[in-house]
């Protein structure tokens, strides 16, 4: 009987646990102080998704963590961006409402960390570059909305 009674306690907490850290919660239920997100109720950091219309925000101990989808008024996809403990890491990409991208880059505790792209409205590349550590590095291309190469620079 002790048995079942710790086993039943043991998953108790278990579901506990993982209801906090799956919890979701609306937009008007979280308040943002200095980059932290907390419950407005008690201010303690959030941990969980925040719902705000179709967006798909997620935080640890109040910051920025995991997977973002970030969605125009109208649906279209705005963002996709990728967060460790309120650090951007890996692929960013930022779209017009049309669905063509703007830029895309990738970071790397918190700053640019590799290729970047800025793109001309008709999705042509307009700059093509590296960054290292955020500090642009190598030979930057530029090209007009044709895609004839106009300028280099070299950083």
């Amino acid at each position: 009987m002790k048995k079942l009674i710790s086993i039943f306690l043991l998953l108790t907490a278990l579901s506990t646990v993982s209801n906090a850290a799956s919890k979701t919660i609306n937009d008007n239920e979280g308040i943002d102080i200095n980059g932290i997100m907390y419950y407005k109720s008690d201010l303690t950091p959030f941990t969980g998704r925040l719902k705000f219309h179709k967006d798909r925000s997620y935080y640890k101990n109040g910051k920025p963590h995991g997977k973002w989808l970030t969605f125009y008024p109208n649906g279209n996809l705005k963002s996709i961006e990728n967060w460790k403990e309120g650090e951007l890491v890996g692929k960013f990409v930022l779209y017009q409402n049309d669905g063509s991208k703007i830029f895309e880059t990738t970071y790397l505790n918190g700053k640019d960390n590799g290729d970047y792209y800025l793109y001309h409205n008709n999705g042509k590349v307009q700059v093509q570059g590296r960054f290292l550590n955020g500090v642009p590095k190598g030979t930057w291309k530029y090209y007009n909305d044709k895609g004839k190469l106009t300028g280099k620079a070299q950083y």
